[in-house]
C-alpha cells in the first residue's frame, strides 16, 4: 500500500458525547413536530405555508421550516394539533401533504422511497364506472387508494376519472387493466401524467436509470475491462 493510502487511513476527527441531560433539552421543543413533503419543484415555499395555514384550524402556533429535497419540519406546540394533522388529508395545489413523526437528527439526503402519492387517470371510462367503490377497487389492483378530485365525485369533465393513489414504483404498474361486467368485460387504460423520476436499479424515486451514478459507474468498470 502506498504511503498517501497509509496517511488517508490514519486521520483521525475530532469527537465528542453529548451528556445526556443536554440532549434532551435540546429534542424537547421539538417533541410535537412533524415531517412533512411536498414537489416543491412547483410551488414556492411561502405559498404552501400559506395555503396551509388556511386549512388548518389549530390550538397552538405553528412553524414550517424547510430542509430540502421537498422536506419540511412542521414545528407544532401541542400533542392535539399533531393528531390534527396527522390524521388529516391537506391538499397543496393537487398534492397531498405527506405527513411522518419527527425523529432526530433527520436528514432529506439520506430518505430513500419507491412510493408516491399521485393522481391516475382513467381516461374514456363510462360516467356509470365513477363511483368511489369501483374507482377504488380499480385502484387497489397496484396502489392504495386515497380519494377522487372533486370533478370526478360530481362528474363534472367526461374525458377522464381522476383518483389520487399511493403508488409504489418498484412493483409492476400496469398500463391497461380488464374490467369484468354482467354485460361485458373491457380493457381500460391507466395513465399517470405527472409520473416521478424512478430508477429501477436503485429502486427509488429520485432520478431516472439513465441519471444513475450505479449504472454509469457499472457501464465504466464494463468499459474498462474491455479495453
Amino acid at each position: 500500500m502506498s504511503s498517501s493510502g497509509n496517511e488517508k487511513n490514519s486521520q483521525t476527527f475530532p469527537s465528542i458525547e453529548l451528556p445526556d441531560d443536554s440532549f434532551e433539552e435540546t429534542l424537547n421543543p421539538w417533541r410535537f413536530s412533524l415531517i412533512g413533503r411536498l414537489n416543491l419543484q412547483q410551488i414556492k415555499f411561502v405559498d404552501v405555508f400559506i395555503i396551509l395555514r388556511n386549512q388548518w384550524k389549530l390550538k397552538g402556533e405553528r412553524k414550517l421550516i424547510p430542509l430540502g429535497r421537498g422536506f419540511f419540519t412542521i414545528k407544532l406546540e401541542n400533542t392535539e394539533d399533531r393528531q390534527y394533522i396527522n390524521e388529516g388529508i391537506w391538499e397543496v395545489t393537487n398534492q397531498i401533504l405527506q405527513v411522518r413523526n419527527w425523529i432526530s437528527n433527520f436528514r432529506p439526503e439520506n430518505q430513500r422511497t419507491s412510493r408516491a402519492m399521485l393522481w391516475v387517470r382513467f381516461p374514456g371510462l363510462g360516467l356509470e364506472f365513477w363511483t368511489e367503490k369501483i374507482l377504488f377497487k380499480i385502484c387497489k389492483e397496484f396502489g392504495n387508494p386515497v380519494k377522487l378530485d372533486a370533478a370526478t365525485e360530481k362528474c363534472e369533465v367526461g374525458y377522464y376519472s381522476n383518483v389520487l393513489v399511493d403508488v409504489d414504483f418498484a412493483k409492476h404498474i400496469p398500463n391497461k387493466i380488464w374490467i369484468g361486467t354482467k354485460f361485458g368485460g373491457f380493457f381500460q387504460n391507466i395513465s399517470i401524467p405527472d409520473c416521478p423520476k424512478f430508477c429501477h436499479t436503485c429502486k427509488i424515486l429520485s432520478h431516472l436509470i439513465t441519471e444513475c451514478r450505479v449504472e454509469k459507474s457499472k457501464n465504466h468498470t464494463t468499459g474498462e475491462a474491455h479495453m
